[in-house]
């Protein structure tokens, strides 16, 4: 994927084009994901027999989950797996974490196991 030009990804540093592509090939690693680009950001996007469920770059949107995703208890076992220097940060709509660049891989793999896996 050219990061470069994409309208979003192209004002990103080096480092932050190298953790979304680290981060993107370890979420996907064991299951195919749908990548959009959008006006604010660029998502993942699982699709189900319920309907589409919204993954940004370590974001998800909390109501595209409804019913397909147990959001308190996956949030749960995300706090529990991510390391201190991690914030996880939630809306009425979005739950984001901010992490330093170095865990992109460990993050997405704590989205693969507690969102991907999960949703139904």
């Amino acid at each position: 994927m050219d990061l470069e030009q994409h309208t979003i990804a192209k004002h990103w540093t080096e480092d932050s084009r190298k953790a979304y592509l680290a981060f993107s090939a370890r979420l996907m690693k064991s299951e195919p994901l749908t990548v959009e680009i959008g006006s604010s950001g660029m998502s993942f996007y699982k699709q189900t027999q319920r309907g589409r469920s919204d993954l940004g770059f370590a974001d998800f949107r909390v109501d595209s989950f409804e019913g397909r995703l147990n959001v308190t208890a996956a949030l749960r076992a995300i706090r529990k797996a991510v390391t201190p220097d991690t914030q996880i940060k939630g809306g009425k709509v979005w739950h984001s974490l901010h992490f330093p660049f170095v865990r992109a891989q460990s993050i997405a793999d704590v989205f693969a196991t507690n969102i991907v896996a999960k949703v139904k």
